[in-house]
């Protein structure tokens, strides 16, 4: 079985950097807010995604962003950005020694994704076959003979 070069070298290089005073171990240990931070995104994000595919799969109506489609992956991929750019800004603001506001900025994207996703899980309803023959009926056109 062949390792590829990219998981050896970064074995490799954490075997040999758990030696060193300045090691994964010591950078985890000093940037909790940060990896806290970091995973709370990685939950927000997936729980945003996962709550609209769900929704997507019934009546699109009742989801976050209607319909859908592109716009709304791209809404998700938007706020991950955005996510990612707050724990960045919070971090400096730790780093200035920031009060209250740092934990807004770091925490204020999840939560609002975490909610967009919970709604839209939550609002899932399955597609009914009368609502879709009512909609090919309205574009009927009756003449009278």
């Amino acid at each position: 079985m062949r390792i590829p070069k990219v998981l050896l070298a970064g074995m490799l290089t954490l075997a040999l950097g758990t030696a060193s005073e300045a090691g994964p171990k010591h950078w985890i240990t000093h940037h909790k807010r940060f990896l806290t931070a970091a995973v709370a995104e990685a939950g927000a994000f997936t729980v945003q995604w996962k709550g609209q595919t769900r929704c997507q799969q019934g009546d699109h109506e009742a989801c976050m962003l209607g319909y859908g489609g592109y716009r709304s992956r791209g809404f998700d991929w938007f706020s991950l950005g955005m996510g990612v750019a707050m724990i960045g800004a919070a971090e400096g603001c730790w780093k200035d020694n920031g009060g209250k506001l740092c934990y807004a900025l770091a925490y204020g994207t999840p939560v609002v994704q975490t909610s967009f996703g919970v709604h839209d899980f939550l609002s899932y309803r399955p597609k009914r076959e009368t609502d879709e023959a009512h909609e090919r009926l309205k574009h009927v056109v009756l003449v009278r003979p």
